[in-house]
């Protein structure tokens, strides 16, 4: 499952740069072995969750499987982190 809008370019609104375009998400996606995505509009007050996923999953039949963060010397790894580094020309610490 993926939004759309994103919910960073939801939140940031023009500042927003994605790491991928859709096309090369579904790309990767499909390398996965993914072989069915969902695109759904980014919601209201941040109220969702992965629990809420995970419970709607088993009401319509579909599992789902949270993926955790990506940590790096203690912290988490964000696509706002990558983007910045990129720009700077800097790695990860």
């Amino acid at each position: 499952m993926t939004f759309d809008p994103l919910p960073d370019q939801f939140l940031r609104l023009y500042s927003y740069r994605p790491l991928l375009s859709e096309a090369e998400k579904m790309e990767i996606l499909g390398q996965m072995g993914v072989d069915t995505v969902v695109i759904m509009p980014f919601g209201k007050d941040r109220a969702g969750n992965a629990e809420i996923l995970e419970e709607f999953g088993r009401t319509m039949g579909f599992k789902v499987h949270a993926v955790p963060l990506v940590r790096a010397g203690g912290e988490k790894i964000s696509a706002s982190q990558i983007r910045e580094l990129i720009e700077s020309g800097r790695k990860l610490p």
